[in-house]
């Protein structure tokens, strides 16, 4: 098994300069600026491997690249990833463990964990649940650097009912938003019927990109990751927490007032009557609350 993933060649390093040169006449040529943080041009225009990795996903095409940083600056504006912030996110996430952080791989990257069938299918949410996983790629990139992260996705009782195409196909696309900051996406307790489902969205990737995609084995797995750095519901032996409420931020509210305040919010407007701007990206009328909130019930079975 190759642990190592996808990777950086360093290949195109001399284009940088060139690719730089374009995506700032790109920047120049906006209409408004405001379509993209400044933190993420100046990310573009000074480190060199957050573009070598564009460099690389677009085989070395100078323009393609510089297009490329333009549409993943445009994409973390468009989803508010640098105003989300970890409360932003619905306690249950934090107290189930559907996302989180954990121990390092053999090679030393970080982890984080996803079990799927704590995954809403709900068209209500799709926007919010694509944020999350948005914002947590973008915490993960940045503080994983060069050595990048690994993702492990759990599909231990995960049924059709999780599964959501249009989500799941947006979440591939994200890979442009971030190209090669997952070294490893890794899929364990595979459902057979749910297989094709993966192998379907592989098809999204560059032929060279989807060898960094694995179906395992729990056995399997500890090849990549030792297995006292798992956690137990996976047959590891890590003993760090993942779930419970002592996993919840400040601030963090439980789904049921999560979604009656948004719905509420929708309504509001500060001293000079414009409306008022949230990060999230959830559009919710007070009419569906009743319904997504049954729905996350039985999901998270709280």
């Amino acid at each position: 098994m190759d642990l190592l993933g996808r990777h950086i060649d360093y290949r195109f390093r001399d284009r940088i300069p060139q690719v730089r040169e374009v995506f700032r006449k790109l920047i120049d040529d906006l209409d408004d600026l405001k379509c993209v943080y400044q933190e993420d041009i100046e990310k573009s225009m000074t480190n060199d491997y957050w573009v070598e990795k564009f460099l690389e996903w677009y085989k070395g095409n100078i323009d393609k690249t510089a297009e490329g940083l333009l549409f993943s600056a445009k994409y973390i504006k468009e989803y508010h990833l640098r105003d989300f912030k970890f409360h932003h996110i619905i306690s249950e996430v934090y107290s189930v463990g559907t996302i989180f952080k954990y121990e390092p791989d053999r090679l030393g990257r970080p982890t984080i964990y996803c079990r799927s069938r704590f995954s809403p299918s709900c068209k209500e949410t799709r926007q919010l649940s694509l944020q999350l996983g948005c914002f947590m790629q973008l915490w993960m990139e940045e503080i994983s650097g060069e050595n990048g992260f690994i993702s492990i996705a759990d599909f231990a009782g995960m049924t059709m009912a999780n599964v959501d195409l249009g989500l799941q196909k947006e979440a591939m696309n994200v890979m442009r938003v971030f190209p090669l900051s997952m070294k490893l996406i890794i899929f364990v307790n595979v459902p057979f019927a749910l297989r094709w489902v993966i192998h379907s969205l592989m098809l999204f990737l560059p032929a060279e990109h989807r060898k960094g995609c694995l179906i395992l084995s729990q056995e399997q797995l500890q090849e990549v990751v030792s297995i006292e750095n798992i956690p137990e519901f996976l047959g590891g032996t890590c003993k760090k927490p993942y779930s419970g409420q002592e996993m919840v931020p400040k601030g963090a509210l439980p789904f049921k007032e999560f979604f009656k305040q948004r719905a509420q919010e929708q309504d509001e407007i500060d001293q000079n009557g414009n409306e008022i701007k949230s990060p999230i990206k959830l559009k919710l009328d007070k009419e569906s609350v009743p319904k997504v909130v049954d729905y996350y019930e039985k999901l998270l079975s709280v």
